[in-house]
């Protein structure tokens, strides 16, 4: 959990992609799944 500020951008960068790749949602979902998980 230390590394939530981190998360948070990462986060920024993968909504930010989406915006320009909407197929990219999924992934996204996986990703944050993935994360949760790893905490």
């Amino acid at each position: 959990m230390g590394n939530a500020p981190m998360e948070r951008k990462k986060v920024w960068l993968i909504v930010n992609m989406e915006k320009k790749r909407p197929s990219l949602m999924p992934i996204i979902f996986l990703l944050l799944y993935l994360s949760c998980w790893c905490c």
